[in-house]
């Protein structure tokens, strides 16, 4: 394909991009700004024989396709680039090993296959992996959203939201949503009315019970989070008032490779824990508000584990120890083996993720130190009597 203009003109009412703004959310503005029927009429314009498949929005890499767009939108290239999924290759790049779970069993270390777009004449920037997207990122033309962001002046969806580890967000204290809550379908990244579900023409309304919550129970979600932005390179954004970080958390000078390597082990590690099986370590208060919304799809990676992996982090090391309790019991008279057993070699993968392994090595040593099974044992039991007990209603 060339890289001329394609014998269009520009489109005569033009928009700017907002910050974070998704690409497919500028599309859609773009669209809707023209007052145009269907984004596809930006995509695959009617005078010209050029077009560009929606699914590769996310991650555009043929020249032509940002030429064609930089043309057409009046806007120049390296702000389109700005707006896909690329500029977060820099982070996930180093993360292409893991330890992954196929049929209930733990795998030894596997090596991620570089699987980069083809392209002819690809981009002179750098280009996220594809199989790294599917680990980090939510399914290919759906987001999530933040429906108070979404009642602000103007409506658009963030870049940052199509990351599958995050969970909420922290300037309005919601949960972020995946689907609608009426015909529970996934949320499409291409909307013209970025408020409103495309299929059943429902609003969308926040039906998250963070904001319900006392602070002191959820702050570790919403600061485990701002993590998750932070290693992202998304900063300065303004924060719920009620948000307060926890004393400490060991996280917090780790670079964004080791973040994200601490952050998706701790997730891995809960694979073979059936919902029950949470009960044997979290609070019960914890339990229940994570289990209020269960996700109408299946997740790639349960935001289950990644609330948990922040909890876990919450109070250090006490809640990774509780943890590690669940996971030594459980585990303790079943044939098959959990990653732990054979940690930390294995589950951090040593050296490639030496800041995390470190931090979890030291006080997985420190646990095998102090505690005896019969300890681990009536522990357990307790945690589990505290489900039994009633307890107040809440005024």
């Amino acid at each position: 394909m060339t890289t001329h203009d394609h014998g269009i003109s520009p489109l005569p009412l033009r928009i700017e991009p907002l910050p974070w703004e998704d690409l497919y959310s500028f599309l859609s503005r773009s669209a809707k700004h023209m007052q145009y029927e269907s984004v596809a009429w930006i995509l695959h314009p009617e005078t010209s024989p050029y077009h560009i498949a929606p699914a590769q929005v996310s991650l555009l890499t043929e020249q032509a396709d940002y030429t064609f767009l930089s043309h057409l939108l009046s806007i120049d290239e390296e702000t389109l680039y700005q707006m896909t999924l690329h500029p977060f290759s820099g982070i996930f790049q180093p993360l292409h090993f893991f330890l992954t779970v196929k049929k209930g069993n733990w795998s030894t270390e596997q090596h991620i296959k570089q699987r980069p777009t083809p392209s002819d004449a690809p981009i002179p920037h750098a280009r996220m992996d594809k199989n790294l997207r599917l680990l980090f990122f939510l399914p290919n033309q759906t987001t999530q959203i933040c429906p108070l962001c979404l009642d602000e002046p103007i409506a658009y969806d963030r870049l940052y939201w199509k990351c599958r580890y995050l969970l909420t967000c922290p300037r309005h204290a919601l949960r972020l949503q995946r689907s609608c809550s009426v015909c529970h379908k996934r949320i499409p990244s291409l909307r013209l009315r970025p408020t409103h579900c495309p299929f059943c023409g429902s609003r969308y309304q926040g039906t998250s019970s963070l904001r319900r919550t006392p602070s002191p129970e959820t702050a570790w979600l919403l600061y485990g989070d701002l993590l998750t932005l932070q290693a992202l390179g998304v900063k300065d954004l303004p924060l719920h008032p009620s948000f307060a970080p926890p004393p400490h958390d060991p996280r917090d000078t780790f670079s964004s490779a080791q973040y994200f390597a601490l952050l998706r082990a701790i997730s891995l590690s809960l694979h073979p824990f059936q919902t029950a099986h949470f009960k044997t370590f979290l609070p019960p208060v914890i339990y229940d508000l994570l289990l209020a919304n269960k996700p109408p799809h299946p997740e790639r990676v349960p935001s289950l584990h990644v609330a948990i992996a922040h909890w876990i982090f919450a109070d250090w090391p006490i809640h990774f120890f509780a943890f590690l309790d669940a996971l030594e019991y459980q585990f303790s008279h079943g044939k098959k083996k959990h990653a732990f057993y054979y940690f930390p070699e294995r589950f951090l993968l040593s050296a490639k993720a030496k800041e995390a392994h470190d931090l979890l090595s030291q006080a997985y040593k420190q646990h095998q130190a102090t505690y005896s099974f019969q300890a681990l044992q009536r522990r357990v039991r307790e945690r589990l009597a505290a489900f039994d007990t009633p307890t107040a209603p809440q005024p």
